[in-house]
């Protein structure tokens, strides 16, 4: 989860001081290094019920220019994306919409990373907030990057000596990060930033995460996204780790009505995963899992893979089946209903590792650590 949050701080997830239910004009004034394109304005989770207004605004840039304006209640988090040609050529990081005027300044140069932006909101993470956690940030890039070497070292396969001490360390950086959002709530009720936090990073759930929603002000949880958020919670809880695995409606490629998990009891580990079909990173963990249904399948591990394409994109969805051999049952959820808002996934690819009764032993396993407890099966 560490890891997860220093993206957040290299992408800069801002804070919101003060909850209002009172709906104001924003205008966002956009300065970008490029003359022409289509800037979009995008949400951070792919549910946009958390949105109270749109989640979703385009405009074209002029001469290195770009405008929005719209309602908003209260600080709002979004990332802007680039697209040249109908091809994405830059993605900021994380920021907070305000209310009132405000400026932003992107380079497209800097992926990920957080644009200036000129508004209270923004001025409170700079002066506050963002500085809790520089020193965890720097630790939590040193475990990933440590990570990445020793796997381009060993070719993927890392010692568990190597591996268990930056896994120790990294469960010490979430434990710190929970405490210190944890006080923050409680010292700054009214504060957006925890809530927005706790969104994107939703799909990785912790019971400290109910503690620290109590901590917000009645104001701030009774938002459009504060509801929203304690519903996702709700939710996420239902799919923990230990939990059982809810049966879910999905659809065959043929568009026939089925229910999974179907589990073979003889299995004892059954991998579901969620994917679609313009997902790079999806994509590219196909070879990975194909080995090791071929290397385990007979050991008792199988894999039942999800869709969540748009209907637009079933075609590309069958043509990757096909293309990829992937050989083991695909099924599609539609408008990604049970992805979002049952199992509450906001990135993919996501999985979810079931036991031969269908309870969940692990949430979005890397595929290096799934292969060393498959070779316990043979």
């Amino acid at each position: 989860m560490f890891k997860f949050f220093s993206c957040i701080i290299a992408g800069a997830l801002t804070t919101g001081l003060y909850a209002q239910q009172v709906t104001h004009i924003y205008t966002l004034s956009g300065n970008i290094n490029s003359d022409s394109g289509r800037v979009m304005l995008y949400p951070i989770s792919s549910d946009s019920t958390y949105y109270p207004y749109k989640s979703h605004m385009e405009t074209n840039v002029v001469n290195g220019k770009f405008m929005f304006t719209d309602s908003i209640d209260y600080p709002t988090a979004y990332r802007l994306v680039l697209q040249k040609n109908f091809t994405t050529v830059y993605v900021s990081g994380i920021f907070l919409v305000d209310t009132g005027w405000q400026t932003i300044s992107c380079d497209v140069d800097s992926l990920r990373a957080m644009p200036k932006v000129l508004n209270s909101t923004m001025d409170e993470w700079r002066k506050s907030f963002g500085t809790k956690f520089k020193v965890l940030s720097g630790e939590g890039t040193k475990i990933s990057q440590k990570k990445d070497s020793l796997r381009k070292v060993f070719k993927g396969k890392v010692p568990d000596s190597l591996l268990i001490p930056l896994a120790i360390k990294s469960d010490s950086l979430d434990h710190a990060t929970n405490l210190i959002l944890l006080h923050y709530a409680e010292s700054n009720p009214n504060s957006y930033l925890v809530m927005w936090w706790l969104i994107f990073t939703i799909n990785h759930y912790d019971p400290i995460y109910d503690t620290i929603y109590s901590r917000f002000s009645i104001s701030v949880q009774k938002t459009t996204t504060g509801k929203k958020l304690e519903e996702k919670l709700r939710g996420a809880s239902i799919v923990a780790v230990g939990k059982k695995f809810p049966r879910l409606n999905f659809l065959d490629s043929n568009y026939t009505p089925v229910v999974i998990p179907n589990l073979n009891r003889k299995n004892k580990y059954t991998l579901i995963d969620f994917w679609y079909s313009y997902c790079s990173a999806c994509i590219l963990q196909f070879p990975k899992l194909r080995q090791l249904l071929s290397q385990y399948k007979n050991s008792g591990f199988e894999i039942i893979g999800v869709s969540i394409d748009e209907m637009k994109y079933l075609n590309d969805w069958k043509n990757i089946i096909k293309n990829k051999e992937l050989d083991w049952p695909q099924y599609w959820d539609k408008d990604a209903k049970c992805a979002t808002y049952i199992l509450s996934i906001n990135t993919y690819p996501a999985n979810f590792l079931l036991d031969e009764n269908g309870v969940i032993v692990r949430r979005n396993i890397e595929l290096n650590n799934l292969e060393k407890l498959l070779s316990e099966l043979k």
